[in-house]
């Protein structure tokens, strides 16, 4: 149903522990192809990506999104933590024919992560991520949604 972008800036610990916690997604069919976009320094990730079946993109949103296979595309930060059941949520979400929605990441626990905002990936049609052109993010394409995200999680 969908192709995963995965924004990685730093920490190939962190983009393969969301890599593993998509390969049951992809066992069920809702993630059919997986786009990894290095935009900072950090680890090297082509091993990772290798591995995984994924391409590796060393740019922006955009330019990884254009690789995406399916018309909607998730788009989650390395470090997302996806909570317990959010593959079966975003699935029945989509099934309602939802072209745009925010999936809550699991929250950091604690009094000062309390006053931090929850991490999010955000569902979209690929054709509004392109809009965003090659300084887009996930936060300039969650404004570009606007109200018309459903939240999932």
């Amino acid at each position: 149903m969908l192709s995963v972008v995965i924004l990685a800036s730093d920490s190939a610990a962190d983009a393969a522990a969301l890599m593993r916690a998509l390969v049951p997604a992809a066992v069920d069919g809702l993630v059919r192809d997986l786009v990894v976009a290095q935009t900072g320094p950090g680890d090297d990730l082509t091993d990772l990506c290798e591995a995984a079946g994924a391409a590796l993109v060393r740019g922006g949103l955009a330019e990884a999104a254009s690789l995406a296979k399916r018309d909607l595309v998730l788009v989650v930060p390395s470090g997302l933590r996806l909570p317990d059941m959010w593959m079966r949520r975003l699935g029945e979400t989509l099934t309602r024919g939802v072209r745009a929605a925010v999936v809550a990441g699991e929250a950091e626990r604690g009094l000062l992560a309390a006053l931090k905002p929850r991490p999010y990936g955000l569902v979209a049609p690929r054709e509004e991520i392109a809009a965003l052109g090659a300084a887009g993010d996930l936060a300039a394409l969650k404004r570009r949604l606007g109200g018309r995200a459903v939240k999932v999680g």
